[in-house]
C-alpha cells in the first residue's frame, strides 16, 4: 500500500528543500513545489529554464547550495544534465521516479545517488528493490486540490481527454477513435494548459483514460478530483490498491466496452455524480500531492537514515555512476569531460562504452531508428 494521511504527522519544524527537476512547469515538480511550500517548507529551486535562477545546462552542481540544505528531492524529469555533487551531500536526499515504465534503465541509474527512493509506478518497485534499493518504496502520482470542482454542477461536455492521441494499434488509439466518433467530447487534437485543463475537466460529465504502458497516470487523479466520472483501462499497477472500480471509477477492457461504459454512464446521471462525488472525496482524502510530499518528508526527517549507494564507494564507482546517468541522457561530451572534477575521468574502459551509448542515443534524438523513438516522432508531427 502507498503512504496515506494517517501514516505521517505534519511539519513540526520547517525544512529548507532543494527541489531537483529539469522542468518546472506543469510537471509534478511543480505540484509537489507548491505541497512543500503549502506545508511551510522552503523550496530553492535546482535546474533548468527558470528565469530567476538561469543554471546552464551543464554545470549544475548541487554543492553551491548544499550548506543551506535540509535535504535535496529529485523529482524525475529527463533533461541534458546530472548535477555535481549529489553523491557528495551531507544532507538526506530522495527521488520521486515517475516514468520507470517507459525508461526503467535510466531510472536504476539514477536511484544510487539518493539515500531514499520513491516509485510512482506500483509495478516496478521490485524491479528497483531487486537492484539493491531496498529502500525504494511505491508513492502514486497524486492530484493539486485545485483542480477541484462541485460533481453536482452543470456539465456541457459529455467526454473529455487530454494528452498525446497515440499511434494507430495502440488501445489509446483505437479507444480515442471510437469515443470521439460517438460522443460530444472536446478537440483531443489540441494541446491544453493546466488552466485549461482544468476547466475543461471541471465542464465535463466524463474525463476519459487511456494508459501508455498500463500505468496510473496524472489523469486518473485529475480527473477524479474535478468531480468527473472517471473511464479507465483496467491497469493492474496498483489501481485497485487506490480505488474501486464502481464506487470511485467506471473500468474497461477493450474501445467496445469504452463506448458502452460511457453511453450507460451517460444515460444514468445519479449513478455519474454518486461515483464522481466518491472518487472525489477519495482524492482529496488520500491522493493530493500534501499527501505525497507528507511521506517524502517523513523519511527525510527520521531519526535513522540510510546511506546512498555511492556514500561509501569509491571514485572510481562514483565516476562509473555519473559516466553512466550521462550516457542513458545522450550526453557523450559530458562522458569523457575530465576539466571538471565531478565528472567522469578518462577511465578508458569504461567511457568507451559509455561514450558508444551516449553518442547511440543522441543520435536516436536527432534521426529516430529505435522503435520507441520512432512512435515518439509520429506522435510530435501528429500533434503538430
Amino acid at each position: 500500500m502507498p503512504y496515506r494521511e494517517g501514516d505521517v504527522e505534519g511539519p513540526a519544524v520547517a525544512l529548507k528543500v532543494g527541489l531537483l527537476t529539469y522542468h518546472d512547469d506543469s510537471s509534478t515538480s511543480a505540484y509537489l513545489r507548491s505541497a512543500m511550500e503549502a506545508c511551510g517548507d522552503l523550496v530553492v529551486r535546482l535546474g533548468l529554464h527558470w528565469p530567476d535562477r538561469g543554471l546552464p545546462a551543464v554545470g549544475v552542481d548541487v554543492r553551491e547550495v548544499a550548506h543551506e540544505l535540509d535535504a535535496l528531492v529529485f523529482v524525475d524529469s529527463p533533461g541534458p544534465f546530472w548535477p555535481a555533487g549529489l553523491d557528495e551531500l551531507s544532507c538526506p536526499t530522495a527521488a520521486y521516479l515517475i516514468d520507470t515504465h517507459r525508461d526503467l534503465r535510466l531510472r536504476l541509474a539514477y536511484a544510487p545517488f539518493f539515500d531514499h527512493v520513491f516509485v510512482a509506478q506500483s509495478d516496478d518497485v521490485a524491479a528497483v528493490r531487486a537492484q539493491g534499493y531496498l529502500q525504494a518504496d511505491w508513492l502514486p502520482l497524486a492530484a493539486d486540490p485545485a483542480f477541484k470542482r462541485d460533481p453536482r454542477a452543470e456539465r456541457p461536455v459529455d467526454v473529455a481527454f487530454v494528452g498525446q492521441a497515440g499511434l494507430p494499434g495502440t488501445l489509446r488509439h483505437d479507444v480515442l477513435r471510437a469515443v470521439t466518433s460517438t460522443f460530444n467530447t472536446n478537440d483531443v487534437r489540441r494541446r491544453y494548459s493546466p488552466a485549461e485543463m482544468s476547466d475543461l475537466y471541471g465542464q465535463a460529465k466524463i474525463v476519459l483514460n487511456a494508459s501508455i504502458g498500463g500505468d496510473v497516470n496524472m489523469r486518473v487523479f485529475e480527473a477524479t478530483v474535478a468531480g468527473a466520472l472517471l473511464v479507465t483501462d483496467r491497469v493492474a499497477n496498483g489501481l485497485d490498491e487506490l480505488f474501486t472500480e464502481g464506487e470511485h471509477y467506471v473500468g474497461y477492457d477493450s474501445p467496445s466496452e469504452a463506448v458502452e461504459a460511457i453511453s450507460r454512464s451517460l444515460d444514468g446521471d445519479a449513478d455519474r455524480v454518486r461515483i464522481g462525488t466518491e472518487g472525489q472525496q477519495q482524492v482529496l482524502a488520500y491522493h493530493t500531492y500534501v499527501h505525497r510530499w507528507r511521506a517524502i518528508r517523513s523519511r527525510l526527517t527520521a531519526p535513522e537514515q540510510p546511506r546512498r549507494a555511492l556514500a561509501s564507494a569509491s571514485p572510481a564507482v562514483r565516476r562509473r555512476a555519473y559516466a553512466h546517468v550521462c550516457a542513458l541522457i545522450g550526453r557523450p561530451d559530458l562522458v569523457w569531460r575530465s576539466t571538471r572534477p565531478w565528472l567522469p575521468r578518462r577511465d578508458s574502459p569504461m567511457n568507451l562504452g559509455s561514450t558508444a551509448v551516449a553518442a547511440g542515443r543522441k543520435a536516436n534524438q536527432v534521426v529516430p531508428f529505435s522503435p520507441r523513438a520512432i512512435r515518439a516522432r509520429a506522435r510530435l508531427r501528429t500533434r503538430r
